[in-house]
Order: structure tokens, then C-alpha cells, then sequence
């Protein structure tokens, strides 16, 4: 909303550009899960992801799929629709 300086419900178009111009998403307090990448023409974003087991009672984290591991080909482009 900053970076779109949104102030009323007509500066929704900015707040979409702004949105759809954003990539990466670095961990922080506001993203404990971990750094992501948003993808401005699906919409969606990506994480890594993390899988583990339990052994002796002690969640064990086995492996980390990269986020470019996770990625998948566009099949739609939003930031081509018009308002």
C-alpha cells in the first residue's frame, strides 16, 4: 500500500501494479516461514519447502526443496487485464 501511496478505493489499479511488480520476499519478522518469490502474473508465491520426519520423538528437518524447485510454467498473465 507504501509503495502505491493507496489512500481510497480508486488507487486500487496503483495498488495491483505495485503488487504485480514485487518479486522477491526476503524472511524477516513479517515472513518467519522463510524468503519467498511472488510471481506477479499468476498471482502465486512461492516458498521453499521443507520436509521432515519424527524420530525419537524430535521433528527432523530431511531436506529443503530450493524455491526455484517449487516454480512452475505461466498459464495465465494477469498483469495483461485491464481493470
Amino acid at each position: 500500500m507504501e509503495a502505491a501511496n493507496y489512500k481510497t478505493r480508486a488507487d486500487a489499479p496503483k495498488l495491483i501494479e505495485a503488487v504485480e511488480a514485487m518479486t522477491d520476499i526476503p524472511a524477516s519478522d513479517a515472513h518467519p516461514q522463510g524468503a519467498k518469490w511472488f510471481n506477479g502474473k499468476t498471482h502465486q508465491v512461492f516458498g521453499h519447502q521443507f520436509i521432515s520426519r519424527v524420530t525419537d520423538q524430535k521433528l527432523i528437518l530431511v531436506h529443503t526443496a530450493s524455491i526455484e524447485d517449487t516454480l512452475y510454467p505461466d498459464d495465465v498473465d494477469y498483469t495483461k487485464q485491464a481493470f
